[in-house]
């Protein structure tokens, strides 16, 4: 069986990248023989902002908002008509946020000398926020985006009200401080990370009724749910990897490479009768967030970066990955390290993941092996952890 590096995995994720790319501009040059006029043909970023993936995706042509704030031709701006979203908001991109106090409203947008907005032909003022970004290409959106609240929706399809304004001003700080932490302590997956992330933003969910999630429909664009009062870095370093590990593996995919056996969607079934069974893609998908979370955290524990309650937390959200990991390891690979669902380069792939988690449970084992997340619901809590695991343990390690 040949070996599998963490280069040919990034280099897959980068030939993927550039078939999205390629996809989109063969859809829109269909749309618009003339689209290369107006935004220059290596522009990537416009070609992948999860923005233009939705617009894609449910078949809406008009890309010309998008096309403007790229190109911040401003005096074009004339007589365009925008719909604001239940908090009064709308998004331009590339330009910021315009903030009104009318709901779900038909408004008209002009420049002159200055953006003006005007409902029934009477002027209105409205609050305007810049984009932030972090490490100038990744967006931090801090307010809701009418584009994107059909992605809000729970098991059954209903959609979901979250809120997006009070929970980003007092979660940013933790996010920012989170892709600072992974950028310093694993660059190299950084780099792979911030090549495919172009948008972020949190929520919240006090129902749990939609988790953290990205989208292929929205590929590039990572929204956290920071539902728990207690979330802090070692939450987001968790679930950057997570999310953010997703929309890397769906480019790693795009590459085109072959590792099935069977159809993707095939369902696999676990030994536990009380859960869901998921695609064959899924449970793959899975397999390669634990191992991004797993490198990420490593490297935080390798480098000091935690001390304390939030040392303790990453210990145990660190055992819980590795025990997801094996459980869906188990589902694919047989005990002889062959598969019915995968083929030579699958199963090679994921003994290449596995390798690194048996490497790290041995290194860290006197850290790890005494501690208990058998009580754990689907998304961790550090104050059921503190139940069975006291804090007082990580000093005499």
């Amino acid at each position: 069986m040949n070996e599998f590096t963490i280069k040919e995995f990034n280099d897959l994720v980068e030939n993927g990248t550039q078939n999205f790319e390629n996809e989109v501009k063969l859809i829109l040059h269909k749309n618009d023989p003339l689209i290369f006029d107006k935004i220059k043909f290596e522009d990537s970023s416009f070609f992948l902002d999860p923005l233009l993936f939705d617009k894609i995706t449910t078949k809406d042509q008009n890309i010309n908002l998008l096309v403007l704030g790229r190109l911040k031709d401003f005096e074009k701006f004339k007589n365009i008509v925008i719909t604001t979203n239940k908090d009064g908001v709308f998004f331009l991109p590339y330009i910021g946020y315009f903030r009104t106090n009318l709901p779900s409203s038909r408004i008209d947008l002009n420049y002159n000398n200055g953006f003006e907005l005007f409902s029934d032909n009477k002027k209105i003022s409205y609050l305007f926020n810049e984009i932030e970004y972090f490490d100038e290409t990744i967006e931090l959106l801090n307010f809701p985006l009418l584009e994107i609240e059909k992605y809000f929706y729970d098991f059954n399809g209903d959609l979901v009200d979250v809120e997006i304004i009070d929970i980003s001003e007092k979660q940013k700080k933790n996010l920012v401080s989170a892709l600072n932490i992974i950028k310093s302590v694993n660059y190299e997956w950084y780099l792979i990370m911030k090549s495919v992330t172009k948008k972020l933003m949190i929520f919240n969910d006090q129902q749990i009724k939609r988790n953290s999630f990205t989208s292929i429909f929205i590929h590039g664009f990572s929204l956290f749910n920071a539902f728990q009062e207690n979330y802090n870095e070692v939450f987001f370093i968790e679930d950057i990897s997570h999310q953010c590990g997703h929309t890397i593996f769906n480019a790693f995919l795009n590459s085109k490479i072959d590792l099935f056996l069977l159809n993707e969607s095939t369902i696999i079934k676990s030994n536990n009768p009380n859960s869901e069974g998921r695609s064959l893609v899924v449970v793959l998908h899975a397999l390669y967030t634990y191992f991004a979370i797993l490198e990420n955290f490593e490297k935080c524990i390798s480098n000091n970066i935690f001390e304390g309650d939030k040392e303790h937390e990453l210990n145990g959200r660190l055992v819980f990955t590795i025990y997801k990991f094996y459980s869906d390891y188990n589902l694919l690979i047989n005990p002889d390290s062959t598969s019915k669902y995968l083929n030579e380069k699958g199963v090679t792939i994921i003994q290449f993941f596995k390798l690194k988690f048996d490497l790290i449970c041995s290194i860290h084992r006197e850290r790890l092996e005494h501690l208990d997340v058998t009580n754990q619901p689907y998304n961790f809590s550090y104050e059921i952890f503190k139940t069975t695991n006291s804090i007082d343990l990580v000093d005499k390690l």
